[in-house]
């Protein structure tokens, strides 16, 4: 059963949301929605280069890299390799949106949660 309150807090909610959508532009029709690639299965087998090379011509301008695959980007990068990484996205059109690690928060074990969370830290 809905309240008054409810009832209130829903209207208003939508009606700002609407408002932020408006003025973002934002449309059903998605123009200006791009497609990503998260490299979990697809491109999980090609290196840094070919990754960069096989997006750009797909037109897919945006990566979320997945450590331990074949491109070789993980958390335990030296900072000189980190810096390679980052030059050759920077001289690609495709932009390096974050990463995807292979870390799990669903464990019922204490100790092995906290290594989970300091290792995807």
């Amino acid at each position: 059963m809905s309240s008054r309150r409810h009832f209130l807090h829903t209207v208003l909610g939508t009606s700002a949301a609407a408002a932020f959508a408006a003025d973002a532009k934002l449309s059903y029709k998605g123009e200006n929605i791009q497609f990503g690639l998260v490299t979990y299965m697809w491109g999980a087998d090609w290196d840094l280069p070919t990754l960069l090379k096989n997006c750009d011509a797909a037109k897919v301008l945006a990566v979320e890299l997945r450590i331990d695959h074949a491109h070789k980007v993980s958390t335990d990068l030296t900072p000189e390799q980190r810096a390679a990484v980052r030059k050759q996205f920077e001289d690609s059109p495709v932009d390096l949106l974050g990463m995807g690690t292979n870390f799990e928060f669903h464990s019922p074990k204490e100790d092995e949660l906290k290594k989970n969370i300091e290792g995807a830290k």
